[in-house]
């Protein structure tokens, strides 16, 4: 398999991976998904993929926060004090998402796309224990079913709507639409008002937005 870069900066990568969530989210109190977007959109995430020296060694996972914050947030105040919560998920989640990702050469918008930071946060507190190979091959598994699309995920995209104007027009919670898509809660035990409110807007059959195995 083809690594997204060389291994010599993955030890680096997914630490500073780990210190930079770890830092965010108890240090700073900011919440991961939030943080996850600024990531995204800044750019920085492009270069982490690539495994730029600079960005996966070059700087400290506080230094990473920091510039990616003050893209968009260029008053906020930043705290100095750092203390490192390794044992905590926060970290392990940012090293095994970073370590991952060069496995995989997966991006990491695609990464967090199929398996949220609470599914990961799931993982942390059941396999943490585990060889890093074992929660790979685990993590691999469950990205291969996730990304068979859920039935709302090809509806939704095939009628134009992104979640959040989903959620806007049905009055469904935006969390509870992604983690529907994400199979982080299961749509065939939501509340009917729920899905006939998706049903109206997308048009479509109530039972068409349920999910059906061949077990």
């Amino acid at each position: 398999m083809i690594r997204a870069y060389n291994d010599r900066y993955v030890m680096d990568a997914a630490n500073n991976m780990g210190e930079m969530l770890d830092y965010i989210q108890n240090i700073c109190e900011i919440d991961l998904n939030d943080f996850w977007s600024m990531f995204i959109m800044s750019g920085y995430a492009t270069l982490f993929e690539k495994g730029v020296p600079a960005v996966v060694a070059g700087m400290s996972g506080i230094e990473l926060a920091v510039e990616i914050v003050g893209k968009f947030e260029e008053t906020k105040e930043m705290p100095d004090k750092y203390i490192e919560y390794k044992t905590l998920s926060a970290y392990w989640i940012g090293w095994i998402i970073a370590y991952y990702q060069w496995y995989s050469a997966r991006t990491f918008a695609e990464i967090v796309e199929v398996i949220s930071f609470e599914n990961f946060k799931r993982l942390h507190d059941e396999y943490r224990d585990y060889e890093n190979e074992q929660i790979i091959q685990i993590i691999d598994a469950v990205m291969n079913q996730g990304e068979k699309e859920t039935n709302l995920s090809k509806i939704r995209k095939k009628s134009g709507l992104s979640q959040r104007e989903l959620a806007q027009l049905s009055g469904v919670n935006i969390r509870s639409i992604q983690q529907y898509e994400q199979r982080a809660k299961d749509i065939n035990k939501a509340a009917a008002q729920s899905i006939k409110a998706l049903a109206g807007v997308l048009a479509c059959r109530m039972e068409a937005l349920l999910e059906y195995t061949n077990e």
